[in-house]
């Protein structure tokens, strides 16, 4: 199996454990982009072992198109969360535009340029996570998230009015901090 398959299965793992933890945005953003970067993994390697016929350019540029419609209706929810997110999620549906528009006119200078950009938008994720991680071990801000209203921990933990728990669960206790 292509890496791309093992890192979308590891980003399913990470968006079930946000959805377990009550974070939307989270819980979709990664299962949905896990189960995008399986897919093009799977491609490849049927392709690869000539069990599939390889992808024309037009199929490969309407699948993209869907998903960088994805990844700014995603981008359209950061605001509410922080500056972090917000360029990670840009640059996943630039990068994603890009890659886009070099699969549709077959433009390998596009197709790169999108690689690149979302290798931006690997980096911009890494950096996110380090500070979610760092930032809640530590409970204060070790690395700028560039908070602007909520961040989805404190969504998590402080959920909106009307929340309700599914059924069967208790709302869990915060530690005192």
């Amino acid at each position: 199996m292509s890496p791309s398959s093992w890192g979308g299965g590891a980003q399913l793992l990470a968006g079930l454990q946000e959805y377990r933890s009550r974070n939307v945005f989270g819980a979709t953003s990664f299962t949905a982009f896990g189960l995008f970067w399986v897919t093009i993994g799977v491609t490849d390697w049927l392709t690869g072992v000539h069990l599939l016929s390889p992808t024309d350019h037009v199929t490969l540029g309407c699948y993209l198109a869907c998903w960088t419609v994805f990844a700014f209706i995603l981008f359209g929810a950061t605001p509410a969360l922080n500056r972090a997110l917000e360029i990670t999620v840009g640059l996943s549906g630039v990068g994603l535009l890009a890659k886009t528009i070099g699969a549709f006119g077959n433009l390998a200078v596009f197709t790169r340029a999108g690689a690149w950009l979302l290798i931006a938008c690997a980096t911009a994720a890494a950096y996110t996570a380090t500070a979610l991680f760092w930032n809640t071990a530590y409970r204060r801000s070790v690395l700028p998230l560039g908070d602007l209203t909520r961040s989805p921990a404190a969504v998590t933990a402080n959920p909106p009015a009307g929340h309700a728990d599914p059924p069967g669960e208790a709302t869990r206790q915060q530690p005192a901090g």
